[in-house]
């Protein structure tokens, strides 16, 4: 454990990079650098594809390669995970002559290149690709990203000459830093709050796609095929399957949630609320969060990912209750670049409305009670699970009573405000624009 401490951050020296080929030299004992950072496991494991990628970044083949998987864009983003590339085949100069060789194997080597002090192999005591086989198992979303930057994205990269500074995100990030190691065999600490003026390439936890590990019962809860709960793969490996984020959750709304959801609300006798007639009485469309907005431009930017997180990854959980008082929640995901949710002129930046077109039930006055809760955050997915409590108040069987429900997140999820949505809130045109204190958000009806 002390070992791989020390070894998290270990970089080939500079001599190795100076040659009169780039894809032409004999593998030299590096030093060996430490970074307290990188504590868990997981870091531990980023760590290691650290050292292993940056022995296989020397070849500009593998750069060109990487960026072209990069540039796929496959969630949205700027980045690829281990698990799609580590097969990949890249065909190298070394010593004067080609070869065909995977990803896996060049990080494998990079590994292998790298001692402890008291002179242990690191990526071969458990077999070959022991690394690869661990970091699917125990870090199956491990990426490689390269981050939009203001004015600077993976396209600027000119990947056939240039190396780039390498990144790896802890679990816990210390006084606002995250280590860094530089092609010239140097490491230190980046801002995690100000943008570094050069692109820089990161390892971290993809935020957008979910790993379902085989021949568990979560995998087996959602793969149950009387059920339609499992989204579909995008990509299957011996240990995982696979799928996007918002993809997984649509899978879970349709298979938890009552009717379709919105065909039907179970029995029980809901008290229809006083007053005019509301104008979902005579529409049967589903009810559609239309749009957001953030309140301000410092609400977007505390919402906001560090400059290594990528674009936002917006959450909204909404809870409705059945005219029966059973609480069930619907989940809906909004992947944006930060741009998108403002305008800037020469001087100023103002926020601006992001159309996120999420159906969400259809709503009757007989079917469910006559109010919902809208619930927002600004999603990571990593950390400590945490159950926030929502309360709603509800007229079941002509009694008016209040029905709590909890909504389940993690730690290192931003919370952006909710905002109790009622039966006759006006749904035609743009609908009703609701305020949760950081964001603004419209529900109308499709």
């Amino acid at each position: 454990m002390k070992n791989y401490l020390k070894l998290s951050f270990a970089l080939l020296a500079m001599a190795l990079f100076v040659r009169c080929s780039q894809e032409d030299f004999s593998p030299e004992l590096p030093d060996q650098i430490s970074s307290p950072q990188l504590t868990s496991s997981q870091d531990r494991i980023a760590a290691r594809l650290g050292t292993g990628l940056s022995f296989a970044m020397r070849y500009p083949a593998v750069r060109q390669s990487l960026k072209e998987s990069i540039l796929e864009r496959f969630d949205g983003d700027y980045n690829v995970l281990l698990a799609q590339i580590r097969n990949k085949e890249v065909v190298i100069n070394r010593n004067g002559s080609t070869s065909k060789v995977t990803f896996g194997e060049l990080i494998m080597e990079g590994i292998d290149a790298v001692k402890t002090d008291n002179n242990t192999n690191l990526g071969s005591t458990a077999g070959t690709m022991s690394f690869l086989d661990s970091a699917s198992r125990f870090h199956p979303l491990l990426q490689i990203a390269l981050p939009q930057l203001e004015s600077l994205s993976a396209e600027d990269w000119r990947a056939d000459l240039d190396e780039l500074p390498l990144a790896i995100v802890p679990e816990k990030i210390t006084e606002d830093k995250v280590p860094v190691m530089y092609p010239n065999g140097q490491t230190l600490t980046l801002s995690s709050l100000e943008e570094p003026s050069q692109l820089v390439m990161v390892i971290s936890r993809n935020e957008r796609v979910i790993a379902l590990p085989k021949h568990t019962t979560l995998y087996e809860s959602v793969n149950d095929p009387g059920l339609d709960c499992e989204g579909d793969p995008f990509l299957e490996t011996g240990d995982n399957s696979y799928v996007m984020i918002d993809d997984y959750y649509e899978a879970q709304n349709d298979c938890t949630n009552p009717g379709n959801p919105g065909s039907g609300g179970g029995t029980g006798s809901e008290t229809p609320p006083a007053g005019p007639v509301c104008e979902r009485d005579s529409n049967p469309a589903k009810d559609e969060l239309t749009r957001i907005k953030f309140t301000t431009i410092q609400a977007m930017r505390e919402a906001a990912d560090l400059w290594f997180g990528g674009d936002m990854e917006i959450k909204a959980v909404i809870t409705y209750i059945t005219a029966a008082g059973t609480p069930h929640t619907l989940t809906k995901m909004y992947f944006g670049k930060r741009t998108d949710f403002r305008n800037c002129g020469l001087i100023n930046c103002d926020p601006k409305w992001v159309n996120m077109l999420a159906e969400i039930i259809v709503w009757t006055k007989t079917g469910f009670a006559q109010s919902m809760n809208y619930m927002f955050f600004e999603y990571d997915g990593t950390g400590t699970t945490t159950t926030t409590t929502v309360a709603i108040p509800v007229t079941i069987n002509g009694v008016a009573t209040t029905v709590n429900s909890t909504v389940t997140t993690v730690s290192s999820d931003k919370p952006l405000g909710e905002s109790i949505v009622n039966y006759c809130d006006p749904t035609s045109g743009t609908g009703t624009m609701y305020n949760t204190g950081v964001l603004f958000f419209e529900v109308n009806q499709q």
